[in-house]
């Protein structure tokens, strides 16, 4: 697949979101929940895991996908409970070579 068509393919694909209940770990009540990002290609959902391996050379497409999937994650949260996002950010040094930061946004 080349890049062009690997750019359309993610512009098509459907998102959706994930929250996954978060536990105090002293009483077991809910402490928040996380947000994750969920593809629906060809009716198959696909974890960003996967999608992610393949953006890791384009640094701007990854992170049009990263600020649009964050966006929808917390319009969509109705619940009123804390929400924890996480925000992945790659940094391509060399082509064999990059560094992968996670930011944790509370909502």
């Amino acid at each position: 697949m080349t890049q062009l068509e690997f750019k359309q393919f993610i512009i098509e694909s459907k998102y959706f979101t994930k929250y996954e209940v978060i536990l105090d770990k002293n009483n077991l009540e809910i402490y928040g929940y996380e947000a994750l990002s969920r593809f629906d290609i060809k009716n198959k959902t696909i974890s960003t895991e996967e999608i992610f391996k393949k953006l890791h050379h384009n640094n701007k497409l990854f992170f049009e996908l990263e600020k649009r999937n964050k966006k929808l994650q917390i319009d969509n949260f109705l619940l009123n409970y804390k929400l924890f996002t996480f925000y992945h950010i790659i940094l391509l040094i060399t082509n064999y070579l990059y560094i992968i930061y996670y930011i944790v946004i509370v909502v």
